[in-house]
């Protein structure tokens, strides 16, 4: 097979992977970003911020700064809920401390449903640990009644 051959099958391993992975982590997510609503608007936790992996990172693109990149963090937030924060990688490398970082991720949160189907793909795989991490700060047992 030339080499042609081979780079065009390697490109249809890599959309046929990503579209399933996709397609899979849309199923397990969907209704999430609903109920995440929900909880925020029962008042158990105020606004929240929970910072997973960078899952990404990618040069900008066409026309962007030819010497930057961009990093993609997976986040989940109250009231936003699951999804990612498209970082300028330099600026989130000049970010002195998690809690600056925690409150920009708050208000560029991407909600899931509008991230391309890469960034999706890349994503879900880490909602269980965000969302185990979320509902593991919640001890209504504990509160007096």
């Amino acid at each position: 097979m030339s080499e042609f051959g081979e780079l065009r099958e390697a490109l249809d391993a890599l959309l046929t992977r990503l579209r399933r992975d996709s397609e899979h982590g849309d199923a397990a997510v969907e209704g999430l970003n609903d109920r995440l609503r929900r909880l925020y608007d029962t008042g158990i936790l105020g606004e929240t911020v929970i910072m997973g992996p960078v899952v990404l990172t990618r040069p900008f693109s066409l026309g962007g700064r030819p010497d930057g990149s961009q990093a993609i963090q997976a986040v989940l937030t109250l009231p936003a809920g699951f999804g990612a924060v498209y970082w300028d990688s330099e600026a989130w490398h000049d970010i002195e401390n998690d809690a600056d970082r925690e409150a920009l991720a708050h208000i560029w949160v991407n909600p899931y449903e509008s991230c391309e189907a890469a960034v999706r793909a890349l994503l879900a795989p880490h909602v269980t640990g965000l969302l185990r991490c979320l509902l593991g700060s919640i001890d209504l047992w504990q509160q007096p009644f």
